[in-house]
């Protein structure tokens, strides 16, 4: 799977945010909902959203751009996820295509 739109990005990391969790999460997650504070996650439960990441997206996911670009652990949202993700992807689909020229 490639999500190639932040709505794409966005159903991916919900996803992968459900299959991950180690606690109970609301019924609908919005992008403003903060990962570690309103979600529970903590250093190990990201590890857990990276793995299923990866498995929903089918190629190494590593979150340390993603985390080091917040400003706090309060800043980091689904939202930001989402777009995290849908950029990198972006970013690697154009470094292979200039790559296959």
């Amino acid at each position: 799977m490639h999500p190639s739109t932040d709505a794409a990005a966005l159903s991916v990391v919900v996803d992968a945010i459900r299959a991950s969790a180690r606690h109970t999460l609301p019924t609908r997650i919005e992008p403003s909902h903060r990962i570690v504070d309103d979600l529970g996650y903590d250093s190990l439960g990201i590890v857990n959203l990276s793995v299923a990441l990866e498995e929903r997206i089918g190629r190494p996911i590593l979150l340390d751009g993603w985390i080091g670009g917040a400003a706090s652990p309060s800043a980091l949202t689904v939202g930001s996820l989402a777009q995290w993700i849908a950029d990198a992807i972006s970013d690697e689909d154009r470094g292979a295509a200039v790559g296959a020229l």
